[in-house]
């Protein structure tokens, strides 16, 4: 019976093991995909201006 209990033990602690380290890992892509989002605004933005500063100078 005590080998039954180690080994219910061992399996519970695999598993919670297993949930918090693919939750770290989920986290970790989340915050990934939204620096890269946040990268891509930056860089639209600074096109965006770019064609604003050039439609400026056209219509000059």
């Amino acid at each position: 019976m005590r080998g039954l209990s180690t080994m219910l033990s061992h399996a519970i602690y695999l598993a919670l093991s297993i949930i918090v380290l693919g939750s770290l890992l989920v986290y970790v892509a989340d915050m990934r995909i939204d620096m890269d989002e946040q990268t891509m605004n930056t860089q639209l933005s600074i096109v965006v201006e770019s064609i604003k500063e050039d439609v400026f100078d056209l219509n000059l």
